[in-house]
C-alpha cells in the first residue's frame, strides 16, 4: 500500500503539471486560432493520437504487465520482452506513417471527410514514428516502476511543449501550433531513452532480440486482444469526428477541443496512476492475494470519489470557466463540456474496472466488451450526428461509455468481500444523483455565487460520506497513519 502511495505521488505530480500546461496552452490556442482553426488542429491531433495508440499493436499491456514481474521472470527474459516488444511498435509505426505520407489525398478527403487536413498528414507520419521510437522508454520506466523518472520526463515534456507551442502559434499561427506537436515528439523520445538507459544498466537489463518470433508471438498473443479493441475504437473515432465536421461545421471540433480539455481535469488522476496500479497490482497478485484484493477495493473507492468530486465542481464552474479561458465564441461549448465530463467520468471509472481485468491477465475480456462497446457506439453517432451534431455524437458515447462500465463489474469486482460491494452501491447511487443535479442545476441556476455555494454544499457533503460509508474504521486509521507519517518525514527535513 504504502509503495503505490509513493509512486501514485509522483506520477500524480507530473500529471499535474501536464494538465495545467494544457490549461494554459489551449485558451491561447483558442483565442489565437478562432473555432475553425482550433478544429483543424483537434483533428489533426487526433490523428496522431490515433497512430499513436494503433501503433503499440498490445505491446504496452504486454510490457506493463509482465515487466513488473521481472524479478521472478529473469533479467534475460525481460530484456528479450522489451527488445522485442520496441521493435513490433516501431514497425507498426513504420508502416502506419508510410500510408499517412502515400495515401495523404484518400486519408484527408475519404476516411476523415476534411481535405483540409491533407497538406499537415506528412508532419503527422512524421511525428507518429518520432513517438514511436520514445514510446519504449515510457514503457520500461512503468514496467520497472521507475516513477520518479517517469514523472520527470512527463513534466519536462509538458513544459517544453507548453512553452514551444505558444511561441511558434504566436509566430505562425495554425502551422506554429502543429509544429510544436512535432517537435514536443521528438524531444520527448531523447529525453525517454537518456532518462531510461541508466535505470536498464542498474537493474542488469540489456535489450535482446533472440528468439524473435516465439517472444513476439507471445507478446501478440497477450496484447493482441486488448489492442484489437483499441484499433477499431481508434479506427473508428477519426471518421466519426469528420462527419461531424461535414454535418456541423469544422468549427463544431474546436467546441469539442473546448470540452475535452476541460474532462481533463476529471480524468487526470486515474489516466496518471493507471501504470502505477496495474504493475503494483500485477506484483502482488503474483505474491499476496489478499494485498491484491485491499489495494484494489481501496484505489477504486478513493478514486471514485474524487472523480465525483472533480467532476461535480468543475460542471458548477461552466458558465464561468469557459468565458473567461476561451472567449465568449466558445459559449456553445458549455452543454457539450458538461457532457463530456460525465462521460468521462464514467470512462474513468471504467477504465479502473479494467486495469484491474488486465492485471489478472484477461485480455479477451477487455476485448469483448470494448467492442461491444464500440459497435454501440458507432450505431448510435451514425444516427444521432445528423440531427443533433457533435451533442448527438457525446450521447452516443455516454451510452456506450455507460454499458462499458456495468459490463466490467463482474471480471473486475467479483472477488471483492460483501463489505466493498456495499460501499461500492453507496457510491453508484450518489453518482447518479450528482449527474442528475449538475443538469438540472444548469436550466434554473445560472447565478455564479449561488453555483459557489452549491459547491460548497457538495464539498462539505464529499467530506462527510466517506467518513461514514465508504471507507471501514480500519482503513480510515490506516490513512491517518499515513498521513502522520508523511507531517513527520517532511517536519525532519
Amino acid at each position: 500500500m504504502n509503495n503505490l502511495l509513493k509512486s501514485s505521488f509522483w506520477v500524480a505530480l507530473s500529471s499535474i503539471v501536464t494538465r495545467l500546461s494544457g490549461l494554459i496552452v489551449l485558451p491561447i490556442l483558442a483565442r489565437q486560432l478562432d473555432p475553425t482553426g482550433l478544429g483543424l488542429y483537434n483533428l489533426v491531433q487526433n490523428t496522431v493520437q490515433t497512430s499513436d495508440n494503433l501503433s503499440r499493436v498490445g505491446a504496452d499491456a504486454a510490457i506493463h504487465r509482465n515487466g513488473a514481474q521481472y524479478q521472478v521472470i529473469g533479467h534475460k527474459a525481460i530484456g528479450r520482452l522489451f527488445g522485442v516488444g520496441a521493435c513490433l511498435t516501431i514497425v507498426t509505426a513504420g508502416l502506419i506513417a508510410s500510408s499517412l505520407w502515400f495515401y495523404k489525398t484518400e486519408i484527408a478527403s475519404i476516411w476523415l471527410g476534411e481535405p483540409r487536413i491533407e497538406p499537415w498528414l506528412g508532419l503527422t507520419a512524421f511525428i507518429t514514428i518520432v513517438t514511436a521510437i520514445g514510446n519504449p522508454s515510457w514503457f520500461y520506466m512503468v514496467a520497472l516502476q521507475a516513477f520518479r523518472a517517469y514523472s520527470i520526463r512527463t513534466s519536462a515534456i509538458a513544459i517544453f511543449g507548453a512553452i514551444a507551442t505558444i511561441i511558434l502559434t504566436w509566430q505562425f499561427g495554425l502551422a506554429g501550433a502543429l509544429w510544436g506537436l512535432g517537435f514536443t515528439a521528438l524531444i520527448q523520445a531523447l529525453l525517454g531513452w537518456w532518462l531510461i538507459l541508466p535505470i536498464l544498466k542498474e537493474k542488469g537489463i540489456y535489450l535482446r532480440f533472440d528468439r524473435f518470433i516465439p517472444e513476439a508471438r507471445s507478446i501478440l498473443s497477450f496484447g493482441l486482444p486488448f489492442y484489437a479493441s483499441n484499433f477499431l475504437g481508434s479506427f473508428i473515432a477519426l471518421p466519426l469526428l469528420g462527419y461531424v465536421s461535414r454535418t456541423g461545421g469544422i468549427e463544431q471540433l474546436g467546441y469539442l477541443r473546448v470540452a475535452q480539455s476541460l474532462s481533463q481535469l476529471v480524468s487526470f488522476l486515474p489516466t496518471a496512476i493507471a501504470p502505477v496500479i496495474i504493475s503494483t497490482l500485477s506484483a502482488s497478485l503474483a505474491a499476496d492475494a489478499a494485498e491484491y484484493r485491499q489495494v484494489k477495493s481501496i484505489h477504486l473507492r478513493t478514486l471514485w470519489l474524487l472523480i465525483l468530486l472533480l467532476s461535480t465542481i468543475t460542471c458548477f464552474s461552466l458558465e464561468f470557466l469557459i468565458p473567461t479561458l476561451f472567449g465568449t465564441n466558445y459559449r456553445e461549448a458549455i452543454l457539450l463540456s458538461r457532457l463530456t465530463i460525465w462521460i468521462t467520468a464514467m470512462s474513468s471509472i471504467s477504465g479502473i474496472f479494467s486495469q484491474y481485468v488486465i492485471s489478472a491477465g484477461r485480455t479477451r475480456t477487455i476485448a469483448l466488451v470494448q467492442t461491444i462497446a464500440l459497435v454501440i457506439n458507432v450505431a448510435l453517432a451514425i444516427w444521432l450526428i445528423p440531427t443533433y451534431g457533435s451533442t448527438g455524437l457525446l450521447i452516443a458515447q455516454a451510452i456506450a461509455a455507460l454499458f462499458t462500465a456495468i459490463a466490467y463489474i463482474s471480471p473486475a469486482l467479483s472477488d471483492l468481500i460483501l463489505e466493498d460491494r456495499h460501499r461500492l452501491s453507496i457510491l453508484t447511487a450518489l453518482s447518479f444523483i450528482l449527474v442528475i443535479t449538475t443538469f438540472f442545476m444548469s436550466i434554473f441556476v445560472k447565478s455564479a455565487i449561488v453555483n459557489l455555494i452549491l459547491m460548497l454544499i457538495i464539498i462539505n457533503l464529499f467530506l462527510l460520506i466517506p467518513s461514514q460509508f465508504i471507507f471501514s474504521s480500519k482503513e480510515k486509521e490506516i490513512f491517518l497513519l499515513l498521513a502522520k507519517r508523511k507531517v513527520k518525514k517532511l517536519q525532519s527535513r
